[in-house]
């Protein structure tokens, strides 16, 4: 049996009108090895299934007996997976044809990570202004304590986002969300980075994110609650001592994690020890955070510390 070096998974979910233009978009690679594309059909009611089946003779496919949640589907593509890293596209994006060969050429430049995230520049919304928050460069490992950083601020939607399979696998996939909203996988990223994970954002564009369905038309105040709700999936994941050590890190950090510290706050979390670090902040920095606090965003964690 031949060694695979790359799953490109789809999961999909009722997107008739786009999966075809995604399957396509994998099977037009120029890469020359052999390369998997799964894709899993979480048990759609449209037609997906009937465009999926067109296609059957170049792709492997599963279907769910009964919808699961988003990140459920996720951790069926993982588990399926025939390859070692496992490249996602989802049903509304599409990978440009050198898609699997720029990231051949960097995951042999790094000699095959065990334990290892990347992904690269996308067409409409990438993760670069979080990497720079961050404070990262592009094209750099992240490990260490510092690898927690960056997904404070939030996390990397898995679209486009290549994962060493059997690490991954190891730590019980993505970490579950039961909100009607998935969030990008914050939390999972802290718990890859908290046990060792190294990541890295390459400079190449390879992918498209058009749509992005999970992630538009919703309130700031949606997406926290979605992310409370995967936060506390990850306490219940961590020990007492171990979460603490996430609180403190992104306590450290120069930018302030808004959405970090608000989620916090919603799990009550002491807004003591919050007040104390928004005081130390403002107090190093006046002006910036007299900026900080004039924005929508910080506004809203401000109503949070006094009215929630």
């Amino acid at each position: 049996m031949f060694k695979i070096l790359f799953t490109i998974a789809i999961p999909v979910y009722n997107n008739e009108k786009t999966i075809r233009k995604t399957i396509l978009s994998c099977i037009n690679q120029n890469y020359s090895d052999n390369y998997e594309i799964l894709v899993v059909d979480n048990n759609s009611n449209d037609k997906t299934n009937e465009v999926i089946q067109e296609f059957s003779n170049e792709i492997n496919i599963v279907r769910n007996y009964d919808t699961v949640t988003m990140y459920e589907n996720h951790n069926v593509c993982l588990g399926k997976a025939k390859g070692d890293y496992v490249l996602f596209c989802h049903a509304d994006d599409t990978l440009k044809n050198n898609a699997l060969s720029i990231l051949d050429n960097k995951i042999k430049q790094r000699n095959y990570p065990y334990k290892y995230v990347i992904w690269g520049r996308s067409k409409f919304r990438d993760y670069y202004n979080n990497w720079k928050k961050g404070q990262v460069d592009l094209n750099t490992v992240l490990s260490g304590q510092f690898s927690l950083d960056p997904f404070f601020y939030g996390g990397v939607t898995p679209s486009g986002t290549c994962y060493s399979k059997n690490s991954f696998l190891e730590l019980e996939g993505f970490i579950n969300s039961d909100h009607k909203l998935s969030p990008s996988d914050m939390t999972t990223m802290l718990y890859l980075a908290y046990n060792g994970f190294e990541f890295e954002m390459i400079d190449r564009l390879y992918f498209n994110r058009e749509f992005a369905s999970t992630a538009i038309n919703h309130s700031y105040q949606d997406m926290l609650d979605a992310v409370v709700d995967s936060m506390e999936s990850l306490e219940k994941k961590m020990l007492e001592n171990e979460f603490e050590v996430l609180i403190n890190r992104g306590f450290s950090l120069r930018n302030i994690p808004v959405l970090f510290i608000s989620t916090l706050i919603k799990m009550g979390y002491s807004k003591k020890k919050i007040f104390k670090y928004m005081v130390k902040k403002s107090i190093k920095n006046p002006k910036l955070f007299a900026k900080y606090i004039l924005l929508t965003k910080y506004r809203h964690l401000i109503k949070l510390l006094l009215f929630k």
